[in-house]
């Protein structure tokens, strides 16, 4: 067991036998993060974040961010918040991404136009893609108007909801209509129409 005074602070530290690799990064941290934080050379810092690594996996949580690296492939986000937000629309939406997450969109199309470019022996360097004229003058549309079919009527299971969430609406929800007829296991046919 070491000692050391650092005017008033005393730190004990317990030497034990680790693996070379371990050591040496241990000592490290002790050398350039530790013994100068306790000192005061060195500012305190407390990362809000939890990060698990191995040799072929890491896994790091924040408070805004996420990050999973298994071998060679990595899923990372520092906008952690958004694109769960954006993952919950585009699963509400049946894979609406064009709505849901436009950015998203982008980027992989700029991605593959870089492929394309890098792939062209003529290609210059990868440029944004073209832009089009601006919306102002062109119609806007604000979803589908009240009584809009969305799901045509047919035998779609018993006790529908009365009301269901549907972004493509301008009101974002649909409401049940019953339809004529019967279903062969029991019930009646419904549809759902926007609000």
């Amino acid at each position: 067991m070491r000692v050391i005074n650092l005017g008033g602070l005393v730190l004990a530290i317990a030497v034990v036998v680790w693996p070379a690799t371990a050591s040496a990064g241990i000592g490290k941290w002790l050398k350039k993060e530790a013994i100068p934080t306790l000192k005061g050379d060195r500012p305190l810092e407390i990362k809000p974040y939890v990060a698990v690594k191995s040799d072929s996996v890491e896994l790091k949580l924040g408070a805004n961010e996420a990050k999973l690296q298994v071998g060679n492939v990595k899923i990372q986000t520092h906008q952690l918040a958004k694109r769960l937000v954006q993952a919950g629309c585009i699963y509400a939406t049946n894979g609406d991404v064009l709505r849901c997450a436009p950015d998203i969109l982008e980027r992989e199309l700029l991605n593959i136009a870089d492929g394309i470019d890098s792939n062209s022996a003529s290609a210059g360097p990868a440029t944004a893609l073209p832009s089009y004229p601006s919306a102002a003058g062109y119609p806007t549309f604000d979803g589908f108007k009240s009584g809009t079919l969305m799901q045509y009527c047919g035998c779609w299971g018993f006790n529908p909801p009365p009301f269901a969430f549907e972004p493509r609406c301008s009101q974002s929800r649909v409401v049940l209509n019953q339809c004529m007829g019967a279903c062969n296991a029991g019930g009646s046919p419904y549809a759902y129409t926007c609000m």
